[in-house]
Order: structure tokens, then C-alpha cells, then sequence
């Protein structure tokens, strides 16, 4: 019997989850029979072109047209509902609040991969926090995974089984240090000499990822170059705009990246950069860019955020800066670039902990979960 996998989220994207939802569906497919049920994404990307853009191999997949989320994921869990029915599976992984609690009610098995449990709306957290209680009653006692411990304490303060919530963060590729000529080829291609230091930062730019903070660095260490992968070049315009700042001369900036091409950027740089601000959301944190900077072997150095202590061990696997503080950060890069036997040190250890975080590992107590 396989795992029917009920995702909301748009393949091809350029969104994390999508990513996420790939590399663990593709881990998933290689332990036991397996489909992913996901909504059709950008119209620019050919069909066949998802794999290599994810970097995944092939795997039994349906997707489903994106008007089905034009006002709620309710279209999304009858689908399910109705996939579920003609597989039968022995188990439904869900990403979807709506489609989860359907599927507990036609009686399937559930997990339900929890991201977090409060929105700041709090007509939607309520009808969130009570289709939750609704699914964990279920006959079928489904399971919920969170991706932190600080999210499954939220949920245990709501009053939910602790038995049934287990912590599962996100996961990495299979940990690969780069080696030298590695290195110097992805910085020729990005135009930086090796003797400059190089400061990365890859993903969005929306609000709460830290870009005052990053352009303010930036204006610190005019000796060192950043790397900015994101947004298009007119929203980073854009959001500089409305900051009060202008292009940076010591920026390189590239648009988005295929996720399966990150790794050439993320292995050119010195530093890998997440100034995140202190916001709730964040909290329940596990980002893929800080899995994917420890895979890579990159240092990194990331806001000092309750949800990220869980993976980040100071000065062991990576530093921690104040949220909000570019002196923070700034000293923090100077620590790491004239210290190279620290960079050394961090890159080992955060190699180290990507091998306990890999999508194969993570795919694997899913399944311990589903076949007990």
C-alpha cells in the first residue's frame, strides 16, 4: 500500500515549501510506493523540465490546476478525498489543514506536517487551533509533525496529546564539502577574487528577512562584496526605495535560482548571512537556506531567534548576531574572515549536523511512522 502525499503547495514554484516538497516526496518514493498530489504552478516552467529545476529524480506525481485554490484549500481537500479513494492508501502525509481533517474523517490514516499554529488572524488561528483539536481526536489518532521544538510546545499549550506530536525539522541534500577548485570556479563565474570576501545571502526578501539590516552591512564593510539571490532585480529596487536606500556598490545581485543550481552560489561564499527579524512567524522557524548553508558547508551566521536555537549551536555550527543589529552582524562576519581557522571550524561542524538532517533520514521516520 503507498503514501498519497496532499500538498497546497504550487510545483514549479519559487517558494520554499514548493522545494521542500520535492526533495522529501522524491526521498519518500525511493522507500516505499508512493504519489505526491500537489497544484500546478508557473506556466513558464515545462513539465518536464520540474525534475532538473528541483534537482529530484522522477517520481509518481498529479497535479492538480491552481484555481482550486482561488479561495481556500477546501476544493483542494475533496481531491484529495477523491485520489484518496481511488489509491487507498495505507497513509495520508498532509500539508493542508483542510484536506488533513477530511481525510481523518473518511476514516485514512493522517500525518499532518505543522509550520506554525498562529497567523495573527484570529478568526483563521481559531478555526486553525480547532480543526487541529478536530484531527487529533480522530478515531485514526493521526499524528502531527512540527518542525520545531518550540512549535510543538505552543502546541502542547493549547492543550493537544504530546503522543501525538512529534518534531521532525526540515532536511538537507546529503552533506558535500566543496573543494577548492570548486569553490574558485562558482567565484570566477560570479566575477569576485578569491581575495575578497564574499557575503551570501539566498532567498526571499519579504518582510522579516532582514534587508535593512543586510544594506546597512553592507555600508560597513565597503571592502567586502555581498550576494544578494532573490527577488527580481526591479522588487529589490523597489524595496531599497522605500527603506530610504540606494543600490550598494559592493552588491552583486542575481535573480532567482533554480533550488537544484543554489549550491553553486552558496559554495562561492565565505559567509552565509540570515538576519532575520524577531517576529512570531520566525519562531517556528526550521529554514531550508540554513539546512542547505550547513549541507554546503558554508558558515553561517543567523539571528539570535528562540525557534533557530535548536539547530544553531554558537561558535560550534554557527554565530549568532542580534536581530535587527547590523553591528551585530558586522562584527560577526569580521570574526569569521579573520579568523579562518573558526570559518574551518564551523564548516566542519556544520557539516556534521546537515548529516543528521537529511531528506533521506527525515523521509525514513515518516515511514517508521506509517509502518510502525
Amino acid at each position: 500500500m503507498s503514501i498519497l502525499y496532499c500538498s497546497y503547495s504550487q510545483v514549479p514554484s519559487k517558494t520554499a515549501n514548493s522545494l521542500a516538497v520535492m526533495k522529501m516526496s522524491h526521498a519518500l518514493s525511493l522507500l516505499k510506493p508512493f504519489r505526491l498530489l500537489a497544484v500546478n504552478g508557473d506556466r513558464h516552467i515545462e513539465h518536464e523540465e520540474i525534475w532538473s529545476y528541483y534537482g529530484v529524480g522522477r517520481f509518481p506525481m498529479q497535479l492538480v490546476p491552481r484555481q482550486v485554490l482561488l479561495f481556500n484549500d477546501l476544493p483542494l481537500a475533496c481531491l484529495s478525498a477523491l485520489y484518496a479513494r481511488l489509491l487507498r492508501p495505507k497513509a495520508c502525509y498532509v500539508r493542508s489543514i483542510a484536506a488533513a481533517t477530511l481525510l481523518a474523517k473518511l476514516g485514512y490514516p493522517v500525518i499532518f506536517e505543522l509550520h506554525q499554529i498562529e497567523q495573527n488572524h484570529p478568526r483563521f488561528d481559531a478555526y486553525f487551533r480547532n480543526s487541529l483539536r478536530e484531527l487529533l481526536i480522530s478515531p485514526q489518532q493521526s499524528k502531527v509533525i512540527c518542525i520545531s521544538e518550540y512549535l510543538k510546545q505552543e502546541c502542547l499549550r493549547f492543550g493537544f496529546a504530546d503522543r501525538q506530536l512529534i518534531v521532525l525539522p526540515s532536511g538537507c541534500d546529503t552533506p558535500c564539502e566543496a573543494g577548492a577548485g570548486e569553490r574558485h570556479e562558482a567565484r570566477r563565474k560570479l566575477g569576485v577574487d578569491l581575495a575578497k570576501p564574499l557575503i551570501a545571502y539566498i532567498g526571499s526578501l519579504q518582510h522579516g528577512k532582514g534587508l535593512a539590516t543586510m544594506i546597512r552591512v553592507m555600508r560597513m564593510r565597503p571592502d567586502y562584496r555581498f550576494l544578494i539571490v532573490g527577488s527580481a532585480e526591479e522588487q529589490l529596487r523597489e524595496k531599497l526605495h522605500k527603506i530610504g536606500e540606494r543600490f550598494p556598490d559592493n552588491l552583486i545581485y542575481r535573480p532567482h535560482m533554480p533550488p537544484g543550481s543554489v549550491r553553486e552560489l552558496l559554495i562561492a561564499a565565505d559567509v552565509c548571512l540570515m538576519p532575520y527579524s524577531e517576529h512570531t512567524a520566525l519562531k517556528f522557524h526550521s529554514p531550508l537556506k540554513l539546512f542547505e548553508s550547513f549541507s554546503s558547508g558554508v558558515p553561517v551566521i543567523i539571528s539570535n531567534v528562540l525557534g533557530y536555537k535548536e539547530i544553531v549551536q554558537h561558535r560550534y555550527n554557527g554565530m549568532f548576531a542580534q536581530p535587527d543589529n547590523p553591528s551585530s552582524f558586522a562584527e560577526a562576519i569580521d570574526e569569521i574572515v579573520s579568523n579562518p581557522e573558526l570559518g574551518k571550524d564551523l564548516s566542519r561542524s556544520a557539516l556534521k549536523t546537515a548529516g543528521l538532517y537529511t531528506w533521506q533520514q527525515r523521509a525514513q521516520k515518516i515511514i517508521d511512522l506509517v509502518y510502525g
